[in-house]
């Protein structure tokens, strides 16, 4: 029996090659969660709040003690913020928000009806006699000036929307706040219950993933009432 050492070398050669692939890392690093496990993360801390919430208002202080030990064992609010970055590069809302935008005539500034340019509805002064001189511009659809178009961002864990205020082609004047911002350079640290929203204040407001983290109805209901402030 005769021994083919190119076909003994090719043999050789694959198995190589699938020994290599045994040694890949089938598991991303935690920092990194998958999006299975970003939701049960998000969805588990959500749980977790709303139990604790209620245990501080029944005024159960060892239940408290108890849910606030389980949120920092999975990480606390700042995993549970990693794993909502991971959520939503799956499905970017803030792109959602400037395609609406954009199909809207809002990307690039809204229509101020204070600022619209007059024009003039006279005829010039002629010539008496002269009809070939006299132009009437009374038709002449007057040229209307737009003003950045506010937005107002709860809950910011991306820089996505005030990126897009920062491209020349687009006319947005972004505020974005967050309980705890995971960039404070960019992001206001603040509570949306706590901060003055004057009435006709933005015109757009974005609470992406916020709503569902309020654990009252109380407080949902007070954040839908400021958010529709008009």
């Amino acid at each position: 029996m005769k021994f083919n050492s190119k076909q003994g070398a090719a043999n050789n050669n694959r198995n190589q090659g699938k020994s290599k692939k045994a040694f890949k890392p089938l598991v991303r690093p935690t920092k990194h969660p998958s999006r299975k496990q970003a939701r049960r993360l998000t969805t588990e801390f959500h749980r977790l709040t709303t139990l604790r919430d209620a245990a501080e208002q029944a005024k159960d202080e060892a239940a408290v003690l108890r849910y606030n030990e389980m949120i920092d064992a999975m990480g606390g609010r700042e995993e549970y913020q990693r794993a909502s970055q991971t959520s939503t590069s799956f499905f970017s809302t803030s792109k959602w928000v400037l395609g609406y935008l954009s199909r809207n005539g809002w990307l690039y500034g809204i229509v101020n009806d204070k600022q619209v340019t007059e024009t003039m509805s006279q005829k010039p002064p002629t010539t008496e006699g002269n009809s070939m001189d006299q132009t009437d511009t009374s038709k002449e659809r007057p040229r209307k000036r737009r003003r950045p178009t506010r937005i107002l961002e709860v809950g910011a864990i991306n820089t996505e929307l005030l990126d897009a205020a920062e491209k020349p082609r687009n006319n947005l004047n972004v505020r974005a706040l967050d309980l705890h911002s995971m960039n404070p350079n960019r992001i206001e640290e603040n509570d949306f219950l706590k901060i003055p929203v004057p009435a006709n204040l933005y015109d757009v407001v974005v609470c992406s993933m916020v709503l569902n983290s309020v654990t009252t109805a109380e407080k949902r209901g007070e954040m839908l009432n400021v958010s529709k402030n008009d």
